[in-house]
């Protein structure tokens, strides 16, 4: 067994995953391990504008399959799999308050068609189509989770700006990289959300509108 007498010359604690390394030479750690000139990995940062993915290629064709090459994420897949598994409950819990939101405009439209039954008789006393009495009721259903969606965003997006720029909520964390909870907002995530939101009204109006498109049929019988 190699030894070899150091000097401590600082300490850190960063994270519990961290502070038990420790860090020496490359002169020292090589008498240590008996390996002169060799290395057991590489780490390589990139430029501003590089790909990770086109680099990653290109080393893996000049190296070969006999090393392994991973990017920051494979390195810390266990972490990004804990935060997939979070977002994808977060995710799980927004759709049912969605849903649940979704009884109220479901609720609403059908007490709506109740109401409006004489104004139903009229139009289609002036002519009216039953796809245009449809159409009226999920466009009052579209107004609705339209509303909605714009204040979502508005609130949404305008709480995450304010966190990326002040750091609202801190992490309650004494030796963190980072003092205030990161936030990423991913154009992707809002796309599906909106859509997500879009589908359960048109399902939650969908019911409704039908009911007073049979209404109609039934006064024209």
């Amino acid at each position: 067994i190699n030894q070899v007498n150091v000097e401590v010359s600082g300490v850190f604690a960063l994270e519990q995953q961290y502070d038990n390394y420790v860090y020496l030479p490359i002169a020292t750690v090589e008498q240590l391990i008996d390996a002169p000139g060799k290395r057991t990995s590489l780490e390589i940062s990139l430029k501003p504008g590089y790909d990770v993915n086109t680099v990653k290629k290109e080393i893996e064709e000049i190296l070969g399959e006999n090393l392994q090459i991973k990017d920051r994420d494979e390195q810390n897949e266990s972490l990004l799999k804990a935060i997939k598994i979070e977002k994808l409950f977060i995710f799980v819990a927004l759709f049912f308050i969605i849903c649940i939101a979704s009884f109220n405009i479901f609720y609403a439209l059908s007490m709506l068609v109740i109401d409006k039954k004489d104004d139903i008789q009229t139009l289609s006393s002036i002519g009216a189509t039953q796809s245009l009495v449809k159409n009226i009721f999920l466009a009052e259903g579209f107004v609705i989770s339209l509303i909605g969606v714009c204040l979502g965003l508005v609130l949404g997006l305008g709480i995450c700006f304010i966190q990326m720029q002040f750091g609202v909520i801190s992490l309650g964390m004494q030796y963190a990289m980072v003092n205030a909870y990161p936030v990423k907002i991913i154009p992707s995530d809002i796309i599906y959300s909106v859509l997500g939101i879009f589908l359960i009204t048109f399902l939650a109006s969908l019911l409704p509108a039908t009911k007073a498109q049979k209404f109609m049929l039934n006064q024209k019988s």
